[in-house]
């Protein structure tokens, strides 16, 4: 039947009026902002054209270019007299909710290229003017059912047809994704193919498709896949079109198998991409309502939000698709909708479903293989710690009762930190690291594991520095032990367990086969695991029972212990000697007699004195003295001897050192501040001094002992007090050290010092006790010390005559108290005393020297000297390249004589090593730790005795004593050729000692005389 086209045109006057094509290009034309907008519209006539079709026939659609015209050809239903008012109304459409363009506004973007479109379908042939009004129109050659509609360029379109070139270009491809009638859009310019794009459909599974676009444009070729998910919508009962999801799918290749990955940008389709942008990583498509420029679709619109919330639904069942194809991996979780959009905004159910799709299925991929819920999956870990623990290994780590598996590797804070936030905030997945996976391994996980199992731990730990360095293994149950137990390595000597040797030993051993490889035994010995050696065998196996607070052990295993401690004494040197000594020392490995009790007990080193003569003698009516019982063989004899004194066993009563801060304001520090010519003080100052073990005890047992013990006890002490300053003069003096904007120091006499001074100690006359300073030494009859007389203060024979004068006046028995404590009584003032004596006839008594010698650098000095203050006597040369020694020895007896010297030395004290000989400054030398130097010696060996012929010391050696201070020790050995009379003598700092120099007349022969004669 023809169409009326006069009678539409006429209804169309009377509906729009004459002025239509006045408003026409404002309304209607210029409505949208690309003005190629029209190919999408030309597009959805096409779709909709062939979806109505009945007939077969080809499904693309043509666009010819030419310099004057634009053609349009498709085989879709033809036009009839509903389609011709339809194009030719205004907001009219016959066009269902089921077609693409619904405005029948659409078509009018063509009046942008064009003043009188014509259309050639069916049989109708007709020409649109003034936009509305239709008109017959000359027929043309076409194909049957081919519809062919032809837009004429209007005048002022510049380049339209490269224009047009472009548009399609762009559109083509984005026009396939989702149409389900065209396969085909292809177009030409000029009559040469510019362009071609085919798109291929395959259904996978019902309601899932394959969808691959390939094109070509000039020289170019493009291709593209993507995995298309669908779902009907009905309206009213009725199926009016589809919501869908598409993700960009990456085939198949020889390298990796088929994947998914992000679409890149993402905007919002209604078949054709909207102007509307998602903020997804797939596409999604829908019959949504759009304005007629498809440039924004609302969001109010309740249609719309149907079609929001239908393709939210779609988002679990795709998943489940997805996973059980393979296809659900790190990559495709990435396109997923995760994160925290608000409530508000327009997709917000799709990421809402998502987060609820993924906490309650198992979604999430997994190391090796297959996926798991949040609450089985771990998220961290390296690849090596991956492969160390099996499924079963983390379940039983984390007590699950479920599996529990890693999640895909590529899954990280660094390359996808936003999907690893949302995994641990969002769905609560466990984080772990290596530090946390080893925390969690105890005793009882670790001694399940096979031994092959182990020794991959250890060569995993190996490498694991930074946690070695903070060193927290030391208190995990890391060390399989022969038996199979397990055991922290702990972090104090001896270790709790030992490497495995070839010998067998009793030692906790770590079992042979999970240290067998490299890295394992490296690993094991970064913990500070070692082969047992003998001092580790005395350390684990023999004092642990010395250890207890009550040792109890039966004769001949004591006597087995002492052996085998006294041959690893012998066996070992160095660091090993140094631990063993170190260890001995804090066990009560020695056997005692108690010198009150006559019991037996067992005491530590530092507690235990040899049972010399002396000593039992000295100490033998006071409690708690311990000497070593002499009865257990194997402590007799000079090993064991050698071993208990390096343990702290002494032959002559101890001197110990103390330490205490004491308040600059107390008088006696004042004094001694300004002695030392610092009077003023600020900071804390801090006291180290010396005191004599037993010495109170001692001196407290004297008054009510007969007078031959208190004769015994006194010339027993001193004695001793020679003995002390035979090993150096320091153990006489304290350091008292405060701060006045440097450093500074004082000496001062040492407390037992004080103590013997200040002490009533000395037999008198008839028995008395009296200080030292009220006797003189001659009238003792005991051995001399120039340097000990000079600390122990005593009187001298004039002035004794004066004292016991003086006493006689007052009245004062000298037999029957202390002097000291008589005049002190009586009131006498000092300078009373004074005017006393000189009535008298005596000298007056010099000011007491307060003991106290301050810390200054000593001058250069020559000549020679006696000391008030020390009694040393020094000889220096000068003008001399060497020294001469006052009636050496001829070189080869010296010679022999410092041999024997050094190797009594090195006996008794085998920490000196022997330098070359000719070695300038220093014969014996100790190293530390670190084997850097930290002790020199200088060794004098004599003939005879010191008092027969001085030592000499080189400018050289005195230097280096000067530069090395506390470091450096002068040892003059005596009798150095006699075994049975040698003996050592030891002074530390000989150069610091010094404290002043005096230059006598000797000096002038060297000395530049100016005698003024000019």
């Amino acid at each position: 039947m023809a169409i009326d086209f006069d009678a539409i045109s006429e209804e169309n006057w009377k509906r729009y009026g004459t002025e239509v094509g006045n408003y026409g290009p404002t309304l209607l034309a210029d409505l949208y902002a690309d003005r190629t907008h029209f190919i999408f519209e030309l597009l959805q006539n096409a779709e909709d054209a062939l979806r109505r079709r009945t007939s077969g026939g080809p499904r693309s659609i043509t666009f010819e270019i030419s310099e004057r015209a634009l053609t349009v050809r498709h085989f879709g239903e033809p036009f009839d007299e509903n389609d011709v008012r339809s194009i030719c109304g205004i907001a009219e459409s016959t066009k269902q909710i089921t077609d693409i363009g619904r405005f029948g506004i659409g078509f009018k973007s063509v009046y942008a290229w064009t003043d009188r479109p014509e259309i050639h379908s069916g049989g109708s042939d007709f020409a649109i003017e003034n936009y509305v009004h239709p008109l017959a129109a000359a027929e043309i050659e076409r194909a049957a059912d081919e519809t062919v509609i032809i837009l004429p360029f209007k005048e002022g379109v510049a380049d339209a047809h490269e224009e047009i070139n472009e548009a399609l270009t762009d559109a083509a491809h984005d026009a396939l994704r989702f149409l389900r009638e065209i396969d085909e859009i292809k177009w030409h310019v000029n009559g040469d193919l510019a362009g071609r794009y085919l798109r291929e459909r395959e259904t996978l599974d019902d309601g899932v498709h394959r969808v691959a676009i390939v094109g070509r444009q000039e020289e170019s070729e493009t291709e593209s896949e993507w995995l298309v998910f669908s779902d009907p919508v009905e309206r009213g009962g009725e199926r009016v079109g589809h919501v869908e999801i598409a993700f960009a799918h990456i085939p198949e290749s020889t390298d990796s198998p088929a994947r998914i990955t992000s679409a890149g940008s993402s905007p919002l389709y209604a078949y054709f991409p909207t102007e509307l942008s998602t903020p997804l990583d797939f596409l999604i498509q829908g019959l949504y309502r759009t304005t007629p420029a498809r440039d924004n679709v609302p969001s109010d619109d309740e249609w719309n939000q149907t079609l929001v919330a239908q393709t939210a639904e779609m988002l679990k069942p795709t998943l489940i698709w997805l996973r059980d194809r393979g296809y659900l991996t790190v990559d495709a979780l990435v396109c997923m909708p995760i994160g925290s959009p608000r409530e508000s905004t327009r997709f917000y159910p799709l990421f809402q479903t998502m987060k609820e799709a993924l906490s309650g299925d198992a979604f999430l991929p997994a190391f090796p293989d297959g996926h798991v819920r949040p609450e089985q999956g771990l998220l961290g870990g390296t690849e090596a710690l991956r492969k160390l623990l099996s499924t079963d290994q983390l379940k039983a780590l984390f007590d699950l009762t479920e599996d529990v598996a890693w999640l895909d590797p590529g899954i990280t804070r660094d390359r996808l930190h936003g999907v690893y936030y949302y995994l641990s905030a969002t769905l609560n997945v466990r984080e772990v690291d290596t530090e946390r996976i080893v925390r969690q391994m105890d005793k009882a996980f670790l001694e399940q594991q096979p031994d092959e199992w182990i020794r991959s731990l250890y060569e995993f730990l190996n490498e694991q520095s930074a946690l070695r360095k903070q060193n927290w293994f030391a208190s995990l149950p890391l060390m399989r032990l022969e038996d199979g137990t397990h055991v922290a390595p702990g972090t104090g000597d001896p270790p709790r367990a030992y490497l495995p040797t070839s010998a067998s030993t009793d030692f906790p051993t770590v079992r042979r086969i999970v240290c067998d490889s490299k890295e394992s035994l490296d690993f094991l010995k970064s913990l500070g695991l070692r082969e047992p050696d003998p001092v580790d065998d005395v350390k684990a196996n023999i004092l642990p029972v010395y250890r207890a607070d009550h040792v109890s052990v039966d004769d001949q295993r004591y006597e087995r212990n002492i052996r085998r401690i006294a041959d690893t004494y012998k066996a070992v040197d160095g660091d090993r000697r140094d631990k063993l000594v170190g260890a001995l020392r804090q066990a009560k490995f020695v056997r005692v007699i108690d010198a009150s009790s006559g019991e037996p007990t067992f005491a530590k080193p530092r507690q235990t004195y040899m049972p010399t003569d002396t000593l039992q003698s000295l100490f033998r009516d006071l409690e708690g003295v311990f000497f070593v019982d002499e009865s257990v063989a194997a402590l007799q004899g000079d090993d064991a001897k050698r071993l208990l004194t390096a343990c702290g066993v002494s032959d002559h009563m101890r001197v110990s050192k103390t330490k205490e801060e004491v308040s600059p304001y107390l008088e006696r520090w004042t004094g001694v501040r300004k002695n030392a010519g610092w009077a003023t003080s600020t900071g804390f100052d801090k006291v180290e001094d010396w005191r004599l073990d037993w010495l109170t005890d001692l001196l407290a047992i004297m008054p009510a002992a007969d007078v031959v013990r208190r004769g015994e006890i006194a010339r027993l002490l001193w004695d001793e007090l020679l003995h002390i300053a035979s090993q150096g003069p320091d153990r006489f003096r304290g350091l008292y050290t405060w701060f006045y904007h440097t450093g500074r120091y004082a000496y001062i006499d040492a407390q037992f010092v004080k103590q013997l001074n200040k002490t009533a100690w000395i037999p008198a006359s008839g028995g008395t006790l009296v200080r030292p300073r009220n006797v003189t030494i001659e009238s003792l009859g005991w051995p001399r010390d120039s340097f000990v007389e000079e600390r122990i203060r005593f009187g001298e024979p004039a002035d004794q005559q004066i004292v016991e004068q003086l006493a006689e006046k007052v009245g004062v028995s000298i037999e029957a108290v202390k002097l000291a404590e008589e005049i002190e009584e009586s009131g006498i003032s000092p300078e009373e005393l004074r005017r006393l004596l000189k009535e008298h006839g005596g000298n007056a008594p010099q000011q007491a020297s307060p003991g106290v010698t301050s810390g200054q650098v000593p001058a250069a000095h020559s000549g020679q000297s006696r000391s008030s203050q020390t009694g040393f006597r020094s000889f220096i040369q000068v003008g001399r390249d060497q020294p001469t020694e006052p009636d050496s020895e001829a070189q080869e007896r010296r010679m022999d004589l410092e041999a024997k010297a050094i190797q009594h030395i090195r006996q008794s004290e085998p920490e000196w090593k022997q330098t070359e000989q000719g070695n300038p400054g220093f014969d014996l030398y100790q190293v530390g730790a670190d084997g850097e130097v930290v002790k020199w010696c200088e060794v004098k060996a004599l003939g005879g005795g010191w008092g027969e012929r001085p030592v000499t010391m080189s400018a050289t050696q005195f230097k280096l004593a000067q530069a090395k201070g506390d470091a450096y020790w002068l040892y003059v050995v005596e009798h150095a050729g006699d075994p049975e009379r040698i003996r050592l003598l030891r002074i530390q700092d000989p150069a610091g000692l010094a404290e002043t120099f005096t230059f006598d007349d000797g000096w002038a022969e060297i000395a530049e005389p100016d005698d003024g004669a000019g």
